[in-house]
């Protein structure tokens, strides 16, 4: 990750070190290419960014703030009002974390096809999480990681990105 000022200046840069074993076998001419997923940023300006098997936390200035493991490729993090971040791993699995970089909760979603990485869960106003799983199914769930509802999304494939109308 490289960060740089306003006027193009490279102010850090913050290596993840995750590779995967696979990738150093079979591509590792590929380097960390797919390994990662997209930033999100806290109002506090810690960076969260999945890495490999992952999810890191960075603090504004460049420094390793956590690191947790997911047990696959991690999604992008959503984020929540009440400082929760949010995550989905290739795993099949939606975390919850404190800012601290703690498990607040983990939900187990149904088994299915692992054909690409994990969307980012979204958070709804009223605070309940939406995630889509490898098994086309999309689940809504309290703050607290209690299922609400779980719906067939489609027949095929898996969702790939979530957005909530206002």
């Amino acid at each position: 990750l490289h960060a740089f000022s306003p006027d193009g200046n490279l102010k850090w840069v913050f290596g993840t070190g995750n590779r995967s074993v696979l990738r150093r076998l079979v591509a590792p001419h590929l380097g960390d290419l797919v390994e990662h997923s997209l930033l999100a940023i806290a109002s506090d300006g810690a960076i969260y960014v999945g890495s490999g098997d992952a999810v890191h936390a960075i603090s504004a200035d460049g420094k390793r703030r956590w690191e947790f493991a997911v047990g696959g490729q991690s999604s992008t993090a959503a984020l929540a009002a009440d400082g929760t971040i949010y995550v989905t791993s290739r795993n099949n699995t939606l975390y919850a974390l404190t800012p601290q970089g703690k498990l607040r909760w983990s939900y187990e979603m149904r088994q299915g096809r692992f054909s690409a990485g994990p969307a980012a869960p979204a958070v709804g106003a009223d605070g309940t999480i939406y995630a889509g799983d490898f098994g086309n199914y999309l689940h809504a769930l309290t703050p607290e990681g209690k299922p609400k509802w779980s719906v067939r999304a489609q027949e095929e494939g898996h969702a790939v990105a979530l957005a909530l109308a206002g």
